[in-house]
């Protein structure tokens, strides 16, 4: 075996895998750029109405301190981002199956009791003609 392009396959692995890191990263920024712009803007829109002496309803006044007050944990912010780039399915949408699901295969948490009882009887019925399948000496 020649092994004389192993150290260039491993740079070229190590080249990819950074750069790839590296635009995860960038494309995460942007995110979290976007966001506390949005979050500016509309603190911004409503200090100016409210310094204009417009009167604020009190639904969008409370839409505007929740917003303010809610800081989502790292973890809900992942999620979030997933969802938007459709990385992970929400509760409501078409369940649709993934390159991970369909390489490796799906694992369900557990079986229910109907399947499991179709389970046996199936292997029952396997057994049985098995059995009988088998020359008797």
């Amino acid at each position: 075996m020649n092994t004389r392009y192993i150290p260039h396959i491993i740079y070229t692995l190590a080249i990819t895998s950074i750069s790839t890191h590296l635009l995860w990263h960038r494309k995460e920024s942007d995110d979290q750029r976007r966001h506390v712009s949005a979050h500016i803007a509309l603190l911004e829109s409503t200090v100016a109405r409210l310094r204009a002496g417009d009167r604020l309803p009190d639904d969008e006044l409370d839409r505007v301190l929740r917003f303010g007050e809610k800081s989502l944990s790292q973890e809900e912010m992942e999620r979030a981002r997933a969802v938007a780039r459709g990385l992970v399915r929400t509760e409501g949408e078409k369940e649709s199956i993934g390159w991970k699901e369909a390489l490796l295969g799906s694992r369900k948490a557990g079986r229910t009791e109907v399947e499991a009882k179709y389970e046996k009887i199936d292997m029952e019925n396997v057994r049985k003609e098995m059995e009988q399948s088998t020359p008797q000496s």
